[in-house]
């Protein structure tokens, strides 16, 4: 089955975000972002202006997504979404 992995781009020492199923993504993808980071997701956005949603890395190559988080400030993250196969 195909899912996806999120990496966050900064962190050498824990980056993997999560990985989430390619139905229902951007719910999935909210809950993966606060869990993580411990911090409310205000919005994300992609650094490729082509990308329209967060499922346009299955079958493709990974996308990188900027996102900002109220983290008592709002803090700007990027994370890198690519597909992964799990069986």
């Amino acid at each position: 089955m195909k899912y996806i992995t999120i990496l966050e781009s900064d962190n050498t020492e824990c980056p993997n975000v999560g990985t989430i199923p390619t139905k229902d993504t951007d719910s999935k993808f909210k809950e993966a972002i606060e869990s993580h980071f411990d911090a409310a997701l205000i919005s994300f956005s992609f650094v490729d202006e082509q990308i329209k949603q967060l499922n346009d890395c299955i079958n493709a190559s990974p996308i990188d997504v900027l996102i900002k988080l109220d983290d008592g400030g709002e803090g700007l993250y990027k994370v890198e979404l690519s597909q992964t196969w799990l069986y």
